[in-house]
């Protein structure tokens, strides 16, 4: 294969997996909108629904299932091809290929996790697996992104050591994963309504009731702690690539998006909170956090990748 070829089915690859990545977090939002509207058993049976092809005409629960349904398998056709892309590609790491076979399996573990979660009749445990299991998937999509589009146009023998930042940004990374994980189980176990206040849960941090303290508040309250978390390393690793601007620009530009989504998702949580999960906030909450986890993740992609070229560097210069 060509230079010249190479580089067009690359940025082919870049556009179909952006595109992908852009329809995955749509359909993310809308699987948090099935969830707030308790449209997750509108069609109780799988792959039918009510036992048709079509969901009841009258029915705006099946519709809202059926429909998050239909984005599914559009979504799942958009990331089978990227995948397709990225392994006809012959350059890049074996880590890049490797996400395209990950992003098959995954799929694949997705669509048995979405038909596990109606026919147990959501358990809340099922359907946070599935909600862990689609923001892998836009993990994976962010990073082939990234490694598509990744320019590095300066000397790497310049810029300054980034190991801090790797693990920085790889801690990051886990906490808003990890915050998407407990903020899935707070909205399909029914605890998003146990604290009505914001910052504190009602007027006390761990509430008790007659019975001692509900698992309601304490999976609400966890859920907010771990997002604080995130809003703290986010802020560090923003303050640290600003410093390290001149050698890292793209990358600082994504630590200030990054903080800027942060404090926004924050506040649209305590508003989430205070409104009692309304619906149209609860589809707010959720699209930002799936970007707040797609700007991080790419940010630790960046530099991972500077770190590596770093380390590959000096080996050159020791040999």
């Amino acid at each position: 294969m060509t230079l010249n070829r190479r580089l067009v089915l690359r940025r082919h690859t870049r556009g179909v997996a952006t595109f992908a990545l852009v329809f995955a977090t749509l359909l993310a939002t809308q699987g948090a909108i099935v969830r707030a509207t308790g449209s997750g058993l509108g069609c109780p049976d799988w792959p039918l629904c009510h036992g048709s092809i079509t969901p009841p005409p009258d029915d705006i629960k099946a519709i809202i299932e059926y429909t998050h349904r239909v984005l599914a398998g559009i979504g799942g056709l958009l990331i089978l091809t990227a995948a397709v892309l990225v392994l006809r590609s012959r350059g890049g790491s074996w880590l890049f290929r490797g996400s395209a076979i990950a992003l098959i399996i995954l799929l694949g573990v997705q669509v048995l996790l979405g038909a596990a979660a109606v026919l147990t009749e959501l358990p809340a445990w099922v359907v946070t697996a599935h909600l862990v299991s689609a923001t892998t998937l836009i993990g994976l999509l962010t990073f082939i992104v990234v490694q598509c589009s990744m320019q590095l146009p300066e000397p790497l023998k310049a810029r300054p050591h980034v190991m801090g930042l790797s693990r920085l940004s790889g801690a990051a990374v886990i906490a808003a994963l990890l915050a998407i994980g407990v903020g899935g189980y707070t909205s399909s176990s029914h605890a998003g309504r146990a604290c009505s206040g914001w910052p504190l849960c009602g007027n006390a941090m761990w509430p008790i009731d007659s019975q001692g303290i509900g698992i309601g508040p304490i999976v609400h309250m966890t859920h907010r702690m771990v997002a604080l978390v995130v809003l703290v390393l986010l802020a560090m690793l923003a303050w640290r690539l600003r410093k390290l601007r001149d050698s890292y620009p793209f990358a600082a530009r994504l630590g200030i998006i990054a903080s800027h989504l942060v404090v926004l998702e924050v506040l649209v949580g305590a508003a989430n909170a205070m409104s009692l999960t309304n619906e149209i906030i609860t589809a707010i909450h959720s699209f930002l956090a799936q970007w707040v986890w797609i700007v991080t993740l790419a940010i630790a992609v960046v530099v991972w990748s500077m770190h590596r070229e770093n380390v590959g560097s000096r080996a050159d210069v020791d040999s």
